[in-house]
């Protein structure tokens, strides 16, 4: 399973390159991917504090299943889905759950990204194919 907001997560908090990263796990072995929202926290000497502003200075993101999944989130699922093949995407919300309404918009644009990553892939099999042919 590839939790793709942790690894966004992740690479925020500790200044590494996400797509980097993709590139050296192993990809071929994701059967499932989850996305989620987060939040980002004021951070003092007793630990998390209010909420905060992304990337406010003293700031950490946190991986909450609290929110909408950001649109760097879907950005990173469109890029990694490609790499991964057909393979079911769950959304995590475990907190701040919306209206029936807010999470069928939610559903929607994460199978737009869904959609264009498959989309993407034919394409690509239909160009080598042709390649091949000549």
């Amino acid at each position: 399973m590839l939790d793709v907001n942790n690894a966004y997560v992740n690479a925020q908090n500790f200044g590494f390159d996400v797509d980097a990263w993709m590139r050296q796990v192993p990809l071929e072995r994701v059967v499932q991917i989850h996305v989620a929202g987060h939040q980002w926290f004021g951070v003092g000497a007793t630990g998390l504090g209010a909420p905060q502003e992304p990337h406010a200075e003293g700031a950490l993101i946190v991986d909450t299943h609290g929110a909408d999944v950001p649109d760097p989130v879907l950005a990173l699922l469109g890029r990694v889905l490609p790499r991964v093949g057909p393979v079911p995407v769950v959304l995590e919300r475990d907190q701040n759950v919306p209206d029936l309404d807010g999470l069928l918009a939610e559903l929607a644009r994460i199978r737009r990204v869904c959609d264009a990553a498959s989309a993407g892939a034919r394409a690509e099999q239909h160009a080598a194919l042709a390649q091949i042919g000549q």
